[in-house]
């Protein structure tokens, strides 16, 4: 992966930082994935949930709901990475299950 990738990518983890909205320690960390290409989930949104459910792990404030945490994320893809994406990808990321349907009412 190139340097300007990476970079790109990052835009996604600073924008669920910059809207998570609470105070967040210093930390490192190294993100490695599994998701496979042509998965049919969308590598934005599991990077952005997985970094949502980061910052709810290391400060102890979870988000109100499913549907506050998804809009958090759609926000950070649509300001931080200039996407201009809807919230279906995200609410798969964050309520999905295995072997389960998702019922999403977008209105």
């Amino acid at each position: 992966m190139m340097v300007h990738d990476c970079v790109i990518w990052l835009n996604y983890v600073k924008g669920v930082m910059f809207h998570f909205r609470q105070p967040v320690p210093g930390f490192d960390a190294v993100i490695h994935t599994n998701v496979p290409v042509g998965s049919g989930l969308s590598s934005s949104a599991a990077l952005e949930v997985a970094t949502l459910t980061f910052l709810e792990q290391l400060t102890g404030k979870p988000v109100p709901s499913m549907a506050d945490g998804a809009k958090m994320c759609q926000r950070a893809e649509h300001t931080f990475a200039n996407v201009p994406c809807g919230i279906m990808d995200q609410l798969i990321a964050l309520g999905g299950r295995a072997d389960h349907a998702l019922l999403i009412d977008c209105r």
